[in-house]
Order: structure tokens, then C-alpha cells, then sequence
């Protein structure tokens, strides 16, 4: 392709020097506008040029060649003229980053000596080059203490003092003598501390008087009190004479007292004098006109119809103080009618002949308002409450309690069950489920399903649960061998989420009570 130049006396020619396999398309797209393409040299287009590529090349020149040329050394590095471009990362790795002090040094000439100084290889070769040698031009520590006093602290308050003639006398004494001599005193006797003093020594007319605590020989008060040679005639009152002679009364002798003068007035049975030295049941029932029915620990203390004794009262108990408390022991071989009796685990009454009988210790929790569950699967405690039960011991138990709810209709199923807790196991448990549900009213009449179950676990005692407004009545009751103590939990489950959550009824209840000791039969009363 030809092309006129400005006065069309010669043409551009516009050709290729390559071989093309194939017919190609050079397309110049100027946009809509006056483009002009100036050439004042050789150019090769090998690459995209455009503001948003990335051409790259082997080397920049700025200005003429020789002036400022910029090259790639590697990855992340520049040179200019051969020179790598420092960046921030390099300043502390490849040069010294600024520092105002190494400014201050920077204007410093150091010497000779100096710069021999700073190389020095030891303290030694330190010393050598300063010309510094210990005991010659400076002392040791030990050779000061050896040759000069230390500085001390209580020196220095010491040296701050003015002292006079009298105290510098007082350092100068020689011996205890010497410190005693000088304010005229001796050193007397260990007082009630065990400690020993100086005193001040009697003068003239001191020979009558005695050292008071305080230090001062005072005159003997009323001129001798108790000298034999006075026969105490001469003591202030009769108070200071009984004192003085350690029988003061209310302190050495007993005061005088209208009971102790009654008392004085009677003379104690044998009995009574006993008792008093010995204070146990069998002198106890010597003086009361009593009879021991039996022997040892088991004896029974029995009053004779000679006590009356129309009505017991008991004291108040306190925080820590039963008003009544039984010990126990082993049951007579024979119940006793009228007799109470408390073996360790159960307590028990006789009412008519031999036929001993259990009295319920019940432990009972009882709901006073309505206890809301969770509209989940996993156990849910029915009262929210566990009770702690001893080891070895069977306990007999009732629970009456009604779950109800008003919303959900997701089928479910409902389970009962006992959790235990800490170390708790059981030996064995029978209990009697009576159980009927009824559609929103609890009171409804409908037929009750009864079921036995001889476990702790989770059982399902119910069918598939769809209705929202439903209402679970329970009465439960069973003994249960405990083998180690532990929680004893009540709970229910559910298979699924209904949709709504259950409620424990207020007024639902759990009574429990021991009936005896684990590992045999429980036999109280007449059995045979």
C-alpha cells in the first residue's frame, strides 16, 4: 500500500516482511476523531501498550542513554546505572536505619586512643591501655573496708549528733558497775517480766520504805500493816486484812447466801450423796424411787407409781439441740406394747401386744404452683427437685402428679423414670403405675391403664400423643432397695418435640420413707 506524502511528490509504501501462511487483517481503528502517528525511529509492537496492560521491558532510558538508565536485577529489585534501588525493607537489613544518636556520633573525630579503647578485647587489655592499675591508682572494695571505715547509714546519724561531756562519759564506762555508780542506782531483781533493771539506789532515811513498781522508795503505808509486832491492829478496814491474808470473800472463802443456810439445814439421803459423786442412771434411779427392767444399754428406765409424774415436758429444741432425740439400738426380742423403738433406720411403735409397728418418717415435696417443662426430647425432673437416700436401706414411696399441656400436636410418646445421682445405685425396685389422660379437663372420666415396672430406666407408659390440649394423671408407688447412697430423681421424657410444652400440676407430690435395711426381708410386726 502507497501513500502521498504532503505535496505528493513521494509516497510512504506500507508492506510486510513476514511470510504469512494465511491471508491476514491489519486493522487501524482511529475512533471518531483526528489521530496522528508520529515515527522518529525504529519501532517494534510486540505487546499490548495500552494505559490498562502491563508491557514490560529489558531496560528503561530517561534522557539519553547515558544518563539514567533503569534495569531489573530480580524479583522486586532495581538498579539505575547498575545501582540496586533501596527500598524501606532493605533500611536495617542492607543499611544502618537513622538513628538521632549515630547523627551525634556521625559528627564526632574519635582519636587514636579512643578507637584502641572501643576494640579492646577485655577489661584487662582496658585497664592496660588506660594505665589503670588496682591497689596503684584506685582501691578494692576489700582494701577500703581494710584500710577506712564503710559508709554506713547509722554512722552517718551518728556523726549528725552533738554530744556532750556525760554522754561521752557514758561510752567510756568500763563495766556495769561503772554504768551503775554514775546516776547513782543498782540493777535490781527480775520483775514479772523476768527482766532485770536499774533502780535507783536508797538514800538517807529510805532504810523503812520499800521499791514501788513505779520506781520510787515510798514509806510502808499505816506504818507496818501486818507485822507481827502490830497484831493488825493497825490495818484500814477488815476488807484490806481479809484481802491481805487471801480470804477474801466471794474470792477464797465462800459468801454468804440464804439457800446455802437451807441447804445447810438438811442432810442428804445416802442416795442423794451417791448420785451426786456419780452422776449415772443407775444412781439416778436409786433417788427416784425407780426399777431398771433390763441390763446395759438396753436397760429401760421405768418410775415407780411412788414419782408421780402426771405430765413429760420437754424443753424448746435449739439450732443445734433436739428437744427429743432417740439413740439407736437394737429392738427388743419381745415387742413391748406402748414401747417406741428406733433401730438406726426406721422408728417404730407397739400398740397393742407384740405388734410392732412402722412410724413413717416421710420425707415429702409437694408443688405449690405449676411447674413449666420445655417442649423438648431428654429428661425433665417432674418437680424440678431430687431427694438424697442413705446406702443400704429400703425405702417405700408414693408420687401422685399431672402433666398437662394446651398446645402441639406433634405425635409423641411419654416415658417415666429415675435418675441417680453421684455414686447412687439400687438393688432392686417394684413400683405400680395407674395412669389415664384426658382431653384438656383432668377431671374427665377415662379408663386408667395400669402397668408394673421392676426398673429405675425410662420406660414408655403412654401411646402417640396428637392432641394439643391434653391432660396426664399419675399414681405411683413401689419400694426401692438402695445399694449405694445417692439423688433419687423422679423424671419424664419425651420422644419427640410436641410443639408444646408440659406443666406439672400444682398439688402434685413425691412422699418417700425408709422401712428398713437393705439385703433381706423387712419383718416388722406379728408375721410368722
Amino acid at each position: 500500500m502507497r501513500i502521498d506524502d504532503s505535496n505528493a511528490s513521494h509516497y510512504l509504501t506500507i508492506t510486510t516482511t513476514s511470510d504469512l501462511t494465511s491471508n491476514r487483517t491489519l486493522t487501524l481503528v482511529p475512533g471518531d476523531g483526528n489521530r496522528t502517528l508520529t515515527l522518529n525511529g525504529n519501532a517494534v509492537l510486540s505487546q499490548d501498550y495500552q494505559t490498562s496492560a502491563s508491557p514490560q521491558f529489558a531496560g528503561l532510558n530517561l534522557g539519553h542513554a547515558s544518563d539514567t538508565t533503569f534495569t531489573r536485577v530480580s524479583a522486586g529489585v532495581a538498579a539505575i546505572e547498575g545501582n540496586n534501588i533501596l527500598t524501606a525493607n532493605n533500611i536495617g537489613v542492607l543499611v544502618q536505619a537513622y538513628d538521632v544518636d549515630l547523627a551525634t556520633w556521625a559528627g564526632l573525630t574519635p582519636s587514636a586512643n579512643a578507637q584502641s579503647l572501643v576494640t579492646a578485647a577485655d577489661y584487662a587489655a582496658m585497664k592496660a591501655l588506660l594505665d589503670v592499675e588496682s591497689g596503684t591508682d584506685f582501691l578494692s572494695p576489700a582494701a577500703i573496708a581494710a584500710a577506712y571505715q564503710p559508709l554506713d547509714g547509722d554512722l552517718t546519724s551518728i556523726a549528725a549528733l552533738t554530744t556532750t561531756a556525760y554522754g561521752r562519759a557514758l561510752l567510756e564506762l568500763a563495766n556495769t558497775a561503772a554504768l551503775t555508780a554514775l546516776p547513782n542506782a543498782f540493777v535490781g531483781d527480775s520483775g514479772a517480766g523476768g527482766t532485770k533493771g536499774m533502780v535507783p539506789a536508797p538514800g538517807i532515811g529510805d532504810s523503812g520504805r520499800y521499791l514501788k513498781g513505779d520506781g520510787t522508795w515510798t514509806a510502808i503505808s499505816g506504818g507496818g500493816d501486818l507485822l507481827a509486832a502490830n497484831n493488825l491492829s493497825d490495818v484500814a478496814n477488815a476488807a484490806t486484812a481479809r484481802t491481805n491474808l487471801g480470804l477474801a470473800i466471794g474470792t477464797h472463802v465462800q459468801a454468804y447466801d440464804a439457800d446455802l443456810a437451807t441447804w445447810a439445814g438438811i442432810t442428804p439421803a445416802a442416795n442423794v450423796g451417791t448420785f451426786l459423786a456419780s452422776p449415772t442412771s443407775a444412781n439416778l434411779m436409786a433417788v427416784m424411787g425407780s426399777e431398771d427392767t433390763g441390763d446395759g444399754a438396753g436397760a429401760v428406765l421405768v418410775f415407780s407409781k411412788s414419782a408421780v409424774m402426771e405430765n413429760l415436758w420437754l424443753d424448746a429444741g435449739t439450732a443445734s439441740l433436739p428437744p427429743l432425740q432417740l439413740q439407736s439400738g437394737t429392738n427388743t426380742t419381745t415387742a413391748v406394747a406402748g414401747s417406741v423403738e428406733y433401730d438406726g433406720t426406721a422408728l417404730m411403735f407397739t400398740p397393742i401386744g407384740t405388734q410392732r409397728g412402722l412410724l413413717p418418717a416421710v420425707q415429702l415435696f409437694r408443688l405449690n404452683a405449676n411447674l413449666v417443662g420445655a417442649s423438648a426430647t431428654g429428661d425433665q425432673a417432674i418437680f424440678g427437685k431430687s431427694v438424697t437416700l442413705t446406702g443400704s436401706t429400703v425405702y417405700a414411696f408414693e408420687i401422685v402428679y399431672s402433666l398437662s399441656k394446651t398446645a402441639g400436636t406433634t405425635s409423641h410418646t411419654m416415658s417415666f423414670g429415675f435418675l441417680g445421682g453421684g455414686s447412687g445405685t439400687t438393688n432392686n425396685i417394684l413400683l405400680n403405675v395407674v395412669h389415664n389422660s384426658a382431653a384438656g379437663n383432668p377431671a374427665s372420666n377415662v379408663t386408667a391403664t395400669r402397668l408394673a415396672l421392676t426398673t429405675t430406666a425410662k420406660t414408655v407408659i403412654t401411646g402417640a400423643i396428637t392432641t394439643a390440649n391434653t391432660t396426664y394423671a399419675y399414681q405411683i408407688k413401689g419400694t426401692v432397695s438402695v445399694n449405694a447412697g445417692g439423688t433419687f430423681q423422679p423424671v419424664y421424657a419425651l420422644s419427640a418435640a410436641p410443639g408444646g410444652a408440659y406443666s406439672t400440676l400444682a398439688g402434685s407430690y413425691m412422699a418417700i420413707w425408709p422401712i428398713g435395711a437393705a439385703g433381706a426381708d423387712i419383718n416388722v410386726g406379728t408375721w410368722a
